[in-house]
Formats: structure tokens, C-alpha cells, sequence
């Protein structure tokens, strides 16, 4: 059977098995291509490919959820509505003192 028929998680599966087992020295970078109907230059790419892909799942990271990247314009917008919120609480502040002083003002009528 070719293998461009089999089905794509199988054919990573077999990519897999040749890239091992060319590694280990059980079978050449050519008959792992003419296995898996490419030619060298290609196996070579894949192989690199993987073994990269294989390094990075490897190397040791950070604990932890990675932090939140820093954006500008969420902490621009955080800032406003700081600013904004300080202004309402002023102005109600203003409003409360004008009521109490309209109430003063309209007992002494």
C-alpha cells in the first residue's frame, strides 16, 4: 500500500518509526525514503523537523501558568476608567454638598 494512503496519524506514527530507527542505526537515511516514498533531501527535512519539534517538547520550561503579556492599550483603558471613576466619585461628592446646602438654604425660607 502507498504510503500517501494511509491514513495521516498513521503516516506521522511511520514517520516516527523511521526517523528512530535511522537514528539508532537500524536502517539507512535512504531506505527510510524509499520507505516512505521520498526522496533523501526530503527525509532529511522531516527528520529535521521532527527532531527539532522532539528537542523543543524536551527542554525544560518555566512552572506554572505561564504571566500575562503586558498591553499597552488594556492598561491605557485601565488608567481611564480609574480617572473616570475618581471624577464620579467627585462629582458626587460636589452633588451631596449642593443638596445639603439647597435643603440649608431652603429651611432658612
Amino acid at each position: 500500500m502507498s504510503v500517501e494512503m494511509i491514513e495521516p496519524e498513521q503516516r506521522v506514527r511511520l514517520w516516527m518509526e523511521k526517523i528512530v530507527q535511522v537514528q539508532s542505526g537500524l536502517m539507512t537515511a535512504s531506505a527510510a525514503a524509499k520507505q516512505m516514498e521520498v526522496s533523501r533531501k526530503t527525509y532529511y527535512q522531516k527528520e529535521k523537523r521532527g527532531l527539532s519539534g522532539m528537542r523543543a517538547g524536551l527542554l525544560q520550561k518555566d512552572s506554572g501558568r505561564p504571566g500575562n503579556p503586558f498591553d499597552e492599550e488594556k492598561e491605557k483603558l485601565k488608567a481611564e476608567k480609574h480617572k473616570l471613576q475618581e471624577e464620579i466619585t467627585r462629582l458626587q461628592q460636589v452633588q451631596r454638598v449642593r443638596d445639603v446646602m439647597e435643603a440649608d438654604s431652603e429651611k432658612k425660607r
